[in-house]
């Protein structure tokens, strides 16, 4: 994702490699998503925003105050939505700057370059897939000869990576977790050096992983790390049995890493769900291993991320934040969905999101959690702050 400087492509038509999207487009981006996906699945393109079309034709400018923001918004909704997730150079989202009256003004430009052997490319929507196409400057689906007649979209090491997730997130139901469950999976695996001083002082200190001392977070553990051959795990479970309030972590050598907490250490003050554990518990973990990608990691490579709710049936989520006056138990929604809310694939990341915004990656899955429950992105507490990525919370 770029910031580019470039004249604008006013007074031309769409055509097969060229569409327009007024400024509004961006309040539904599955709008701009369908049209990228289009592009993927034929020869690619540039999707603008913020050019108002008549007749298929660019006719106005129509600037985006917050272009920076919903650079970012665009790009993670668009590697949410899109299978197999778009590779850095396949879909690039750029602000692109624009001489105005006396000032500069900002647009976005999407750059489509699609991978012949990763066809077909899928965009998901309520709930399935979708497979569009892009026939001069208009859309349709695919036919089913179209689709299946497509390179396989199996990916190697992704693939492996996907179904090890989900393996262990069946391992997880067979004994009977119930709680949130966090998986990530580096692609290819890693090689750490796992070592008892450098994971201990994660396990114990939440400052040497920039959390917070106190608070809902996966960096405080009571007693010493288990180290093994080929992995570390610390946490466990404290308190009455029926009421046990339960924190596991588990990191393996390969980076292959595992975090789990209960209900019952998710829960306060009568909510099942609290919102401040339910935000913190991830992010505290992003942060762990933004620590350990530091330390231990130089090359590229990308991050399969999985998380669920297990045992989430009938589980109650408020909206908001807890220091709303409004902010009441009986405004809460139930999970009906199903007995555990899992997400319609794992998300993708790459090193440098990990290490770089640590936190915003857990918003995108915590994003997938709030929708699970039928909310809206503004019923996220304001604690977590949308346009710096950050969650911010009081010791």
């Amino acid at each position: 994702m770029t910031t580019a400087t470039t004249g604008i492509p006013l007074g031309r038509l769409e055509d097969q490699r060229l569409e327009f999207k007024s400024r509004d487009a961006l309040k539904n981006p599955e709008k701009i998503a369908r049209e990228v996906v289009a592009m993927l699945n034929t020869e690619g393109g540039e999707v603008w925003i913020g050019l108002r079309e008549e007749g298929g034709r660019a006719i106005e400018i129509e600037p985006i105050p917050d272009a920076d923001f919903q650079k970012e918004r665009l790009h993670d909704h668009l590697v949410d939505t899109l299978e197999p997730a778009p590779q850095p150079k396949e879909v690039v989202v750029e602000t692109v700057r624009v001489p105005g009256d006396g000032e500069i003004v900002r647009l976005l430009r999407i750059i489509v370059h699609p991978l012949p052997d990763r066809r077909p490319y899928g965009w998901l929507r309520n709930g399935g897939w979708n497979f569009p196409i892009r026939i001069g400057a208009r859309l349709r689906p695919m036919s089913r000869e179209e689709v299946f007649s497509q390179p396989s979209t199996d990916e190697g090491d992704l693939a492996t990576a996907e179904k090890s997730l989900i393996e262990k997130r069946r391992r997880a139901l067979d004994k009977g977790y119930e709680g949130l469950w966090l998986a990530v999976a580096p692609v290819p695996p890693r090689d750490l050096r796992v070592q008892a001083p450098f994971f201990e002082e994660l396990a114990t200190n939440p400052l040497a992983s920039g959390n917070r001392r106190t608070g809902w977070n996966f960096a405080r553990t009571v007693g010493e790390p288990q180290l093994s051959t080929d992995a570390i795990r610390w946490g466990g479970s404290y308190g009455p049995q029926n009421k046990a309030l339960e924190v596991r972590v588990e990191i393996a050598e390969t980076g292959q890493s595992h975090f789990y907490v209960s209900f019952a250490a998710l829960s306060r003050k009568g909510h099942d769900i609290w919102p401040f554990a339910l935000l913190e518990y991830p992010t505290s973990a992003f942060r762990i291993l933004k620590k350990i990608f530091i330390e231990q990691t130089e090359t590229s490579f990308s991050l399969l991320a999985d998380l669920a709710l297990l045992g989430a049936r009938d589980r109650r989520l408020a909206p908001g934040s807890p220091g709303d006056l409004w902010f009441d138990i009986e405004d809460a929604r139930s999970f009906e969905d199903g007995d555990d809310l899992v997400l319609a694939k794992p998300l993708v990341f790459d090193r440098n999101e990990v290490i770089q915004e640590p936190d915003r990656c857990a918003y995108r899955l915590l994003e997938k959690v709030y929708q699970g429950f039928g909310y809206r992105e503004n019923a996220i507490p304001r604690e977590f702050d949308q346009s710096s990525g950050r969650l911010i919370l009081r010791e």
